[in-house]
């Protein structure tokens, strides 16, 4: 395929290419016409005169007179000359050679030899331009009249824009370096720096390249002027700041003035050097220097605070980047330049050392110098800013001293002030600017409001500092607590990046008592709040801080501040830490043994004292409260580490036994906090945990421990779960009647003293939970609590009714472990109907009473297991009987024995009968359907072996059943002849 464009006649190039041609035709014939007659005349009689003229001044040269009035003609002759010509002279070839020929020899003679000449030559040159290449190089100003260099370097520097070359070439014939060491009047050197300020405002920032030469001068100049007296220095600065300013300034002037300041020409760049490469250039400067002007140092950075400061505050909305970004680059290191060289300066004059004074002066005066650039403006400095920035703002606004897209610059600033602050830490000799440094940070920066784009140029820097070499005062560390108080997490991993730097060990051994009261407090809070910290986790350099700190003396941490620091523990650390497993962290582990050791848990118990008694039942909260969380957000975790979820809660019951060793008034608390463990959510595995954990560490303690008294106190009631309480009471119950190895022997007068009672429905409920479950102590505990109150036979009717009731529904369905437990509701119940016979009208009730007693005792004795459980115990899973055989002879011996004493009708008590038969009737019953069986049945244990043991007790209840002397007062008696440390061994079973 062929494209193609079609040509087309363009007008416009057209015209203009007619009209080029014209041009070219009237140049060619204008270059290439004769002069005119009356211009070769002319040139004709100026060359004729001017050459006459030299003549006559070449004779009174030869007779001395240098000045003559020859030698003033001649010099009226060249300025007329060169007034006269016009550009027109200069086309033709011929007239151009002329006059570049006469003016030169004119100027040869009698102008570059003649002082003041060139003022009126620069005048010539100034209004007739095109003689500049035939005059430039006879202006020659004279360096010994200061009025004359100070007035043409004005002059020349006023000269219009447009070609660069005529000022150049004149201002290069003015030799400054001769002209300074002529010694001119301090007035006219101001003058020239004055001069030389108006025409860099000229150039601007990025100098065009016609004035590219001319501005070099100007730089050489302005510095040479610096480098020959150095009492222009701050007028110098001032002007560069000025400038700067009003972003006219090339920012190369900040690299002239370091290269000045420093001696060394090229030593400093911006175009071939980096950042690092010129702070690395100052720092090796300043060491070189043998001689440093302290108080011309101190000067110059009071003229940069105070114009730094002002400019913040009438411009700094955003910081000062915005309007100085050119120079900053230029400004670091002229910074670093000032502060290493005020270091310096006072080390030399120190002889090699700071002391503290000398260096809290340095770091105030370098604070200021940096502080406008790199410090937020909070709400106290808000009235002194602009009008216009107070109406833009609100007042509690902080104002930040640089936006993101100024943290490039900003870092700049930063390294330099780090270079600073790192000449101090070198040379200091009381540890003392580091904890300045941090002071600084803490004030300044870590501030609610400042934001990450600030933390992301200042925490880098300082971080990269030596901490190790910090040894805090406690002002300092009072600070730390102050920023990890705040919402400033950026903040928080810094202070963990430094913290972990410190010999913390060291510093504890050099503290005070008087300081340890605050050191301590602060330390812990630190600890475990910065322990929390991903950044500082994810390091795990503060593991060996955690391992040391456990073997510190926590003594002076008082309850109220351990306190606090709890409360933040629970609320903001994982709650699975609490119970150990494979994923879990080593700095969480490690917390918790340390917050646990400040505590003051201690081997010896007599050491504890109070105050370490209110710190660690602060931890038993927090450790329970940890567990409640986690078994209400973690249920699954829990499920899957139940072995170690069983051993934090042995931990904490042994803790609470250690606590209440000590202070057995603590155990009530430290109870009620445990039991929110057992109160947790019923969905998980902890409840059942708690109870399990709690049921095997009650085997180990003794009756009379505090702790058991707390429970029997308060788990009727603080356990929401009506099993669980259940089972937590029957559990402590049954504690308290250990045979523990100890002088302590239990009774239940004292247990039921311990135990409060719930009211309304909830007492119904744990009763009749009690009887599901086969409590036993536990309704013994309730019906033994609740006769004394009662203030009627009714009653006591009631309380036996429900008793029964309860033994007839224990004897349908047995629970294990009930066994041993219901000779006390057998003795109970029998002295509750004793009391009925004694003082109630209704005895028909108390017959009653007691022949349903029988049968459910002859239920007991007959009972069996069912066909399920001897399938169950066959493969092991549980026991094939709940009734044993003891039990079973216990309820069939008392079952004949109630039996006999009444009679066959049942209608009454045999010995409440009056008549001469009694005798015969109690051989009726003996030998009556209900009780001979029985009897033949309790004579055949003799001859099974499962009561080899109890031969001799088997005689004694046949003996005693056919004792006619038996009444219904002497059962109680009979029971405990029977059970109490013969059939049963339970210290609960002796009941006074």
């Amino acid at each position: 395929v062929l494209n193609y464009t079609e040509a087309k006649n363009q007008e416009a190039v057209k015209v203009k290419l007619e009209t080029n041609r014209k041009d070219w035709d009237s140049s060619e014939t204008r270059l290439l016409a004769a002069p005119a007659i009356q211009f070769v005349t002319a040139a004709s009689v100026l060359n004729t005169v001017s050459h006459r003229i030299l003549m006559m001044y070449e004779q009174d040269l030869g007779k001395g007179n240098v000045y003559s009035q020859n030698h003033s003609l001649a010099l009226a002759v060249f300025y007329q000359i060169a007034n006269v010509v016009t550009e027109d002279w200069l086309i033709c070839p011929s007239l151009r050679h002329f006059v570049s020929d006469c003016l030169e020899t004119l100027a040869s003679v009698v102008v570059s030899g003649t002082p003041g000449q060139a003022p009126k030559l620069l005048d010539i040159l100034i209004q007739c331009p095109h003689l500049s290449p035939f005059l430039s190089a006879h202006f020659s100003p004279n360096i010994n009249n200061n009025l004359e260099i100070v007035e043409i370097y004005r002059n020349i520097c006023s000269l219009p824009d447009g070609d660069g070359a005529l000022p150049f070439v004149l201002l290069s014939k003015v030799d400054m370096k001769n002209w300074l060491l002529s010694r001119p009047l301090i007035e006219d050197r101001s003058h020239i720096i004055k001069i030389i300020g108006g025409a860099l405002a000229k150039t601007g920032h990025d100098p065009d390249s016609s004035r590219e030469m001319l501005h070099g001068l100007h730089r050489r100049h302005l510095f040479e002027i610096l480098k020959e007296n150095r009492t222009h220095y701050t007028e110098i600065l001032k002007l560069l700041l000025s400038l700067s300013e009003r972003n006219q300034l090339d920012p190369n002037l900040w690299i002239d003035l370091l290269n000045s300041l420093s001696c060394s020409p090229g030593k400093f760049s911006l175009e071939y050097q980096d950042r690092e490469e010129r702070l690395s250039a100052v720092s090796d400067f300043v060491k070189s220097s043998m001689v440093i002007n302290l108080a011309e140092t101190a000067e110059v950075i009071s003229d940069l605070t105070l114009h730094f400061n002002n400019e913040r505050l009438q411009f700094g909305l955003y910081g000062l980047y915005p309007k100085y970004r050119p120079y900053v680059e230029a400004l670091s290191t002229y910074f670093s330049l000032l502060g290493l060289q005020l270091v310096s300066g006072q080390l030399k004059m120190d002889r090699g050392a700071l002391g503290a004074r000398q260096l809290d002066a340095i770091w105030v005066t370098v604070e200021g110098l940096f502080g406008p650039w790199l410090f937020p403006l909070n709400s106290s400095a808000r009235p002194s800013t602009a009008n216009w920035i107070q109406k833009l703002t609100n007042e509690s606004t902080i104002l930040p001293p640089w936006i993101p897209g100024d943290s490039a610059s900003a870092t700049s600033i930063m390294n330099s002030f780090i270079s600073c602050v790192r000449g101090m830490i070198d040379n200091d000799s009381h540890n003392v600017a580091l904890s300045k440094l941090w002071t600084l940070y803490a004030n300044q920066w870590a501030q609610a409001g400042v934001k990450d784009h600030i933390f992301g140029v200042i925490h880098p820097a300082l971080a990269a500092l030596e901490w190790s070499r910090f040894t805090p005062t406690q002002h300092d560390v009072d600070l730390m607590v102050k920023v990890m108080g705040m919402f400033l997490p950026s903040c928080h991993a810094f202070l963990g990046t430094i913290f972990v730097q410190i010999d913390w060990s060291l510093i504890i051994e050099n503290s005070l008592i008087e300081t340890s009261s605050k050191l301590f407090p602060a330390l812990l809070c630190l600890l475990v709040k910065l322990s929390g910290e991903p950044n500082v986790r994810q390091s795990g350099k503060i593991l060996s801080v955690l391992t040391e700190a456990e073997n510190w003396s926590w003594d002076f941490v008082d309850p109220v501040k351990y306190e606090a620091i709890a409360q933040w523990f629970v609320m903001s650390i994982d709650c699975k830490c609490v119970v150990k497993h494979q994923e879990r962290n080593p700095v969480d582990e490690l917390t918790l043994r340390l917050f646990r050791s400040a505590a003051g848990f201690k081997q010896n118990i007599e050491d504890v004292n109070e105050e370490e008694v209110k710190k660690q039942k602060i931890w038993i909260k927090c450790s329970s409260k940890l567990l409640s969380s986690c078994g209400s957000k973690h249920k699954n975790f829990l499920s899957y580490n139940q072995p170690a979820l069983h051993t934090t809660l042995r931990k904490i019951l042994e803790d609470i036994s250690s606590i209440s060793l000590s202070d057995s008034l603590a155990s009530s608390a430290l109870v009620k906090d445990f039991l929110t463990v057992v109160n947790s959510n019923n969905a998980s595995v902890l409840p059942g945990s708690a109870l399990m954990v709690l049921q095997s560490w009650l085997n180990n303690q003794s009756g009379k421990s505090s702790a058991l008294h707390s429970l029997l106190n308060q788990a009727g009631m603080a356990v929401n779960d009506i099993k669980l309480a259940s089972n937590v009471i029957e559990s402590v119950l049954e504690a308290c009647f250990k045979d523990f190895e100890d002088d302590y022997e239990p009774a239940w007068g004292p247990v039921l003293d311990h135990i409060s009672w719930p009211s309304g429905n909830r007492i119904q409920e744990l009763l009749d939970q009690s009887v599901v479950s086969g409590h036993l102590l536990l309704l013994f505990a309730y019906i033994s609590f609740k006769k004394p109150q009662c203030i009627s036979s009714k009653e006591e009717q009631v309380l036996a009714s429900s008793l029964l009731d309860w033994l007839r529904l224990l004897s349908q369905q047995p629970c294990q472990g009930m066994e041993p437990k219901l000779p006390l509701l057998y003795r109970l119940l029998v002295v509750l109907l004793q009391r009925q016979s004694a003082y109630s009208t209704d005895q028909s009730w108390v017959v009653s009473a007691l022949v349903q007693f029988c049968d459910v005792l002859l239920t007991i004795a007959d009972s069996s297991p069912g066909w399920g459980q001897n399938i169950l115990g066959a493969i092991g899973l549980r026991s094939s009987t709940v009734i044993s055989h003891k039990g079973k002879f216990l309820a069939r011996a008392l079952y004949i024995y109630l039996r006999m004493l009444i009679n066959q009708d049942k209608t009454g008590l045999v010995e409440k009968e009056l008549d001469e038969e009694s005798s015969e009737k109690r051989k009726l019953i003996l030998s009556s359907p209900e009780v001979k069986p029985q009897l033949e049945k309790i004579s055949g244990f003799k001859s099974n072996k499962a009561f080899s043991g109890i031969y001799e007790l088997i005689d004694w209840v046949i003996t005693q059943t056919k004792d006619e002397t038996n009444t219904l007062a002497d059962v109680h008696l009979y029971i405990d002849q029977l059970v109490v440390n013969k059939l049963y061994l339970d210290l609960y079973l002796k009941i006074e």
